[in-house]
């Protein structure tokens, strides 16, 4: 986990130089662009002082959710079954 002024980003730490990134509603590893690979640590949806929600800077308003074990993007705008506990992560830095 990278920390940056605007936000954080996710660098795979087997192919390093591939970040977690916004894909076309899914998150997949690719180089960053600047935008696409940073999110922005918003409100949890769950409510949990311990948590955040990762708003993607690329694509305001979709969320970094797990969703039936994939990483994927979902917006709050638009009706859907996903929990808020899937849009909700604890972000520790291990070595």
């Amino acid at each position: 986990m990278h920390i940056l002024e605007e936000g954080v980003k996710f660098e795979s730490e087997k192919l390093p130089g591939l970040y977690i990134c916004y894909a076309d509603g899914y998150g997949k590893l690719l180089e960053g662009n600047g935008q696409r690979e940073i999110f922005r640590q918003v409100r949890p949806m769950n409510g949990e002082k311990d948590s955040v929600t990762l708003e993607s800077l690329a694509q305001r308003g979709e969320f970094l959710c797990h969703c039936h074990g994939n990483i994927c993007f979902i917006s709050f705008y638009t009706p859907t079954t996903i929990s808020p506990n899937d849009t909700s992560w604890r972000l520790l830095e291990c070595d």
